[in-house]
């Protein structure tokens, strides 16, 4: 799933669940080269051409969660703080 091009998940705060960042990057690894952890995994991702862009953690973790974890968070969008 990539990341909507209208929407910023790069926020003063975000909440991590600790299990869920386990499986994220477990994903990532199992889906890299055999022998590659997953900070080279992700950057290893970026597409060419595209480095200077960076790379966001929140988006990373945001997207992961909207593509694997919805349902079980109740199906409610992920808001950003300005909603709270």
């Amino acid at each position: 799933m990539a990341p909507l091009s209208n929407v910023s998940y790069v926020t003063q705060w975000q909440v991590w669940h600790k299990p869920y960042v386990r499986e994220m990057l477990s994903e990532v690894e199992r889906r890299a080269p055999e022998g590659v952890h997953w900070p080279l995994a992700v950057l290893a991702s970026v597409a060419s051409g595209y480095e200077e862009q960076g790379f966001s953690e929140y988006t990373m973790y945001a997207t992961w969660l909207l593509a694997r974890r919805r349902q079980q968070e109740g199906g409610h969008p992920l808001r950003s703080a300005h909603h709270l």
